[in-house]
């Protein structure tokens, strides 16, 4: 069994799990297109399963189904999870260089970004929460900070995780953070995951 078969079998209802939970379109465009060209019938099956009527007016999509599409583009197109993580960034980095969101991006400092989390957060995802603890400084040039993320048990798999990691890294260094240390893999319950960032 795939893993996208997996995780689609593990939602509570279906394609209709977690209908409060939402990202914005832009976030997937870049990734839509390349799993489109990889394996162009898969996308179209997915697409068709969980969009009939395509993204809301507004440009959201329901998170499980961009879930879906991040484990398709992975099973398509590549043969581990750190290249497909790596695609990920540089998507992450396109996308916060287009004008609506370079705004929001990239006239911050590290800090303020960090602790800017949880309202940058809402700018691309609605039914999670991230938030953002500074910690007390990590040596005379660094910084430390807990990034805690809420969501509703059962949306995301650890590879999820891993993918929501990077877009957090993404933020920072469009930031100006430098020498960023956070590990992909957050401390988890059900419902929260938990990343400790270090940057300068």
């Amino acid at each position: 069994m795939s893993s996208l078969d997996a995780y689609v079998r593990s939602l509570p209802e279906g394609t209709g799990s977690f209908p409060e939970c939402q990202v914005k379109a832009d976030a997937f465009e870049v990734i839509a297109g390349q799993t489109e060209a990889a394996a162009p019938a898969a996308f179209r099956a997915l697409r068709d399963a969980w969009l009939p009527r395509g993204p809301s007016p507004a440009g959201w999509i329901p998170e499980a189904y961009a879930n879906c599409l991040s484990l398709l583009f992975r099973e398509s197109a590549f043969a581990d999870d750190a290249s497909c993580l790596a695609a990920f960034q540089d998507n992450n980095m396109e996308l916060f260089s287009k004008p609506v969101y370079r705004v929001i991006m990239f006239v911050l400092s590290p800090t303020l970004a960090v602790m800017g989390a949880e309202k940058r957060w809402g700018t691309f995802r609605k039914g999670s929460r991230l938030t953002a603890t500074q910690l007390r400084k990590d040596g005379p040039d660094h910084r430390a900070a807990r990034i805690q993320l809420d969501y509703p048990a059962g949306l995301h798999t650890d590879f999820h995780l891993k993918v929501i990691a990077t877009g957090i890294e993404s933020a920072a260094r469009a930031a100006g953070a430098s020498d960023l240390r956070m590990p992909l893999s957050p401390e988890t319950v059900p419902g929260q995951a938990v990343w400790n960032l270090r940057y300068a």
